[in-house]
């Protein structure tokens, strides 16, 4: 069900930017995304009463408790959320530093995502059959090699393309860990907490991610979005190695 509503979310990540360089629909469907959110919430927060069996009080002490005997998962969260949120739209602003166009820029952020949409349940059938910490350290070494690439290839439009799908294939391949790892680590944990534990150092990597990468753009210049992300998946790979020891 996950693969599904991310396969989707992806899909549609992905046609956004294309639609929006080709087209020029982006005032048009960032309205009809609004409404279609605001119709939405107003209809799950119109019900009389919610089912108080499926809502429960979390207190800090225990999120605290709970991160501190894990710590190194929550890293790889941490560098999830910046692999599957922050990358993607610093492809656009490497493109425009190349001296490419606001079309061809576009079109990286897509072709990034499409990247990820390819590789979704291939990830997931190879988390299945090498085991979620092993795939942590083979996806992180691929996301800094395929990196690597992108840097090489970005005299090149067309080659850059062409990395930039393999480089979106890997970085979601790191994205999805954080999930896998939740479901194969915590089976016996309260759902709640282990989902809202993720979710906040996902959205944490975000954050941090979008920030460095713009600081290191301004510094670096066009590449800084890569070498942001090969620091990232250099910590998420030794965290897997140790973890995998442990």
């Amino acid at each position: 069900g996950l693969s599904l509503y991310w396969l989707v979310a992806i899909a549609g990540y992905a046609i956004g930017p294309w639609l929006g360089g080709n087209i020029g629909l982006i005032d048009f469907s960032f309205y009809i995304v609004v409404m279609f959110f605001v119709i939405s919430y107003c209809f799950i927060f119109s019900r009389k009463a919610i089912d108080d069996e499926h809502l429960e009080v979390i207190h800090f002490k225990k999120v605290f408790g709970f991160v501190k005997r894990y710590p190194l998962i929550w890293v790889i969260c941490f560098v999830a959320g910046s692999a599957g949120e922050a990358i993607d739209p610093f492809m656009g602003v490497m493109g425009l530093t190349l001296g490419l166009s606001g079309e061809q820029s576009l079109n990286l952020m897509s072709f990034f995502l499409i990247g990820g949409v390819v590789m979704q349940y291939a990830t997931g059938w190879l988390i299945d059959h090498l085991g979620v910490h092993r795939m942590t350290v083979y996806t992180s070494i691929s996301a800094i090699l395929i990196g690597v690439l992108v840097i090489l290839t970005s005299h090149s439009y067309i080659l850059l393309s062409f990395s930039t799908i393999a480089w979106g294939s890997a970085c979601f391949g790191v994205s999805l860990l954080s999930l896998a790892i939740i479901a194969n680590m915590f089976k016996g944990e309260n759902k709640l907490l282990v989902v809202s534990v993720q979710a906040i150092f996902y959205d944490l990597g975000s954050v941090v991610g979008n920030t460095l990468n713009g600081i290191s753009t301004d510094l670096i210049g066009a590449h800084g979005v890569v070498y942001v992300a090969i620091l990232f998946f250099t910590i998420t790979g030794v965290v897997g190695f140790i973890h995998k020891k442990r």
